[in-house]
C-alpha cells in the first residue's frame, strides 16, 4: 500500500517543438500538484528553466542508451502509430531513468497533460489499489492511455 504522504515524483519529456506546443503548460500547471511532489523534465533539444519543485535534466546525457536504441531501428517502419517504438522510446527510457531508484509514489506524465485544479494531499496516492503497485486509466473497446501511469 502506497502511504498517503508518500513523496510524489513525477517525470516527463518533450523536445523544443513539443514545449513550445503544450510543454510550457504541463510545467506550469505543476503549482497544482500536492506540495510534496516533484517534477523531473527530461528536456529533448531544448532549454528549460528549473523551478522549487522542477528539475530538468538533459535526456541525451542522461539516457545515453537511447541513443543507440534508436539506431537500432532506424530502417523499422511500424504497421501503426500503436507500434512505433522509437517515437515512445523517449517516454520509456525517461521514465525508467527517473524513477528507477525513487522509493515514493512515481508518476509518467505526458506532456500534453495539464493539471486544472489544485490535487489534494493524499489524493493520487489513493488512486492505486492496496494490492497493486501500478495504477492507469484503463478504457473499454480502445487502447490504453498511457499519458498518466
Amino acid at each position: 500500500m502506497v502511504r498517503s504522504d508518500a513523496p510524489i515524483l513525477a517525470v516527463t519529456t518533450f523536445n523544443h517543438r513539443g514545449f513550445e506546443e503544450y510543454g510550457h503548460r504541463c510545467i506550469e500547471s505543476f503549482k497544482n500538484w500536492p506540495k510534496n511532489a516533484k517534477l523531473i523534465v527530461y528536456a529533448d533539444g531544448v532549454h528549460v528553466e528549473p523551478g522549487e519543485r522542477i528539475e530538468v535534466r538533459d535526456l541525451g546525457k542522461s539516457c545515453p542508451s537511447l541513443r543507440s536504441f534508436k539506431s537500432r531501428f532506424t530502417s523499422y517502419k511500424p504497421k501503426s502509430w500503436e507500434f512505433d517504438v522509437v517515437k515512445f522510446s523517449n517516454k520509456v527510457f525517461a521514465a525508467v531513468h527517473g524513477l528507477n531508484d525513487w522509493a515514493g509514489l512515481g508518476v509518467w506524465l505526458d506532456a500534453d497533460c495539464v493539471t486544472y485544479n489544485e490535487i489534494p494531499d493524499g489524493y493520487l496516492q489513493g488512486l492505486i489499489p492496496d494490492d497493486r503497485y501500478l495504477a492507469f486509466f484503463g478504457r473499454q473497446r480502445m487502447y490504453t492511455e498511457t499519458g498518466f501511469w
